[in-house]
């Protein structure tokens, strides 16, 4: 399944945010803008936030692309009404689906190395010995039927097609087995269990995506838009040229406002200057252009810079501030 990987151009959107940061540099000459172009700004402003719904929409969109194409590989593999094993010629697990964990009640990561005949009941072992043998002796597709056992150490009957996988190395070869449940689902709640464990597992890897889609909007917004838009609050002179900010400041927090709810960011440990200066380094500015864009002394840059340091624990450290902004 094809997934488009390409963001819409932000070509124009990065010139308007240039133009912006330029206004910063010359802090008397955007008190004493007139009125039209103190509404062209705004109006940048507001074009800007449309960009950023747009921006959102298309994120949403290809989210739902991703979460597709990974529920139909795991429809495929996970969710297959046997399990399937990949077991080395050493006979230590290498890979399982989904459904062969909850058979056995374990976590799919939990089984990744381990032999594969700690999961077969003690009296059945000779049966797989067997089995194995006659694989790796004819090569041909072999099957039998053995006890598998569960987490609480209860055993199931469980029927194995195996089959050898050669390699270009002898000693590399795999075996892949497809493991089906016979035991006639003699407890037809356990199972009802066993595959909501197996969504369950599914579902909190969905949240986790979610939950870092939702951060990178918010840092976005709490290190590229807020600072300016403060300052852009604290230079208007008219009533009305407040009353614009103060919308787009709205609007604004009315389109974050579902990501902010269970967000927590080393960022939010800082002050609104504290922030504002984290951006510039972030965007690659030296303590000297950063004072000179803020119109302060590079001395009070260099004491900022320190307490940003020690709010987010980086002191006596050889972390990189500006890597470590780019990493959040």
């Amino acid at each position: 399944m094809g997934i488009k990987k390409e963001l819409p151009d932000n070509s124009k959107l990065r010139q308007h945010a240039e133009k912006a940061l330029d206004l910063e540099e010359d802090t008397e000459a955007f008190l004493k803008m007139s009125p039209e172009n103190m509404a062209t700004l705004v109006h940048e402003l507001q074009v800007h936030q449309i960009e950023l719904e747009m921006q959102n929409t298309e994120l949403r969109r290809l989210c739902y692309e991703i979460e597709t194409a990974r529920d139909a590989y795991s429809h495929l593999y996970d969710f297959a009404p046997v399990g399937y094993v990949t077991v080395s010629e050493k006979g230590l697990i290498n890979k399982a689906n989904l459904t062969f964990a909850t058979m056995l009640g374990q976590y799919r990561g939990d089984l990744i190395g381990k032999p594969f005949t700690i999961f077969i009941l003690k009296d059945d072992q000779d049966v797989f010995y067997l089995h194995r043998q006659r694989l790796l002796k004819t090569e041909t597709i072999q099957t039998c039927e053995l006890r598998l056992l569960n987490k609480d150490g209860h055993g199931f009957y469980a029927r194995l097609e195996s089959m050898l996988m050669p390699n270009n190395a002898a000693e590399s070869r795999q075996i892949r087995v497809v493991a089906s449940d016979i035991s006639e689902y003699k407890n037809p709640y356990e199972q009802l269990e066993n595959t909501n464990k197996a969504l369950d597992v599914l579902l909190k890897k969905r949240e986790q995506d979610k939950k870092e889609i939702e951060k990178n909007i918010f840092s976005n917004y709490e290190l590229m838009i807020e600072p300016f838009l403060n300052k852009l609050k604290n230079s208007v002179s008219t009533k009305h040229q407040q009353h614009l900010v103060e919308i787009v400041e709205i609007n604004l927090k009315e389109i974050i406002k579902p990501f902010t709810r269970k967000l927590s960011s080393p960022l939010t440990r800082l002050t609104q200057s504290e922030i504002h200066i984290a951006t510039l380094i972030k965007q690659g500015f030296t303590n000297k252009e950063i004072a000179q864009t803020l119109n302060c002394s590079k001395r009070t840059i260099d004491t900022h810079r320190e307490n940003i340091r020690k709010k987010l624990e980086l002191t006596n450290k050889k972390t990189n501030l500006k890597t470590f902004l780019l990493n959040l």
